[in-house]
């Protein structure tokens, strides 16, 4: 569960700095490395932001891999 809160916060951060009228129309990606602990935002194609994050603590690390966060995204609108 721990996981869907950092994407979550993630997609809510780009949401507030991008406006969210903006998103609709945008290809957005966002890549957080759990290595550096840092997020990294890029708007079609191109980079705009690298934030540092927080992934997890011991005992609960958060897991790699792809998550779908269209769903999130559409319950802005």
């Amino acid at each position: 569960m721990r996981n869907r809160g950092v994407w979550a916060s993630a997609i809510l951060a780009v949401a507030l700095v991008c406006g969210l009228g903006n998103i609709a129309n945008a290809n957005i990606l966002v890549v957080v490395d759990k290595s550096t602990q840092s997020m990294t935002v890029s708007v079609d194609g191109q980079w705009r932001w690298t934030w540092p994050v927080s992934t997890g603590v011991a005992g609960y690390d958060t897991p790699s891999g792809q998550e779908v966060v269209k769903d999130f995204i559409d319950g802005l609108q």
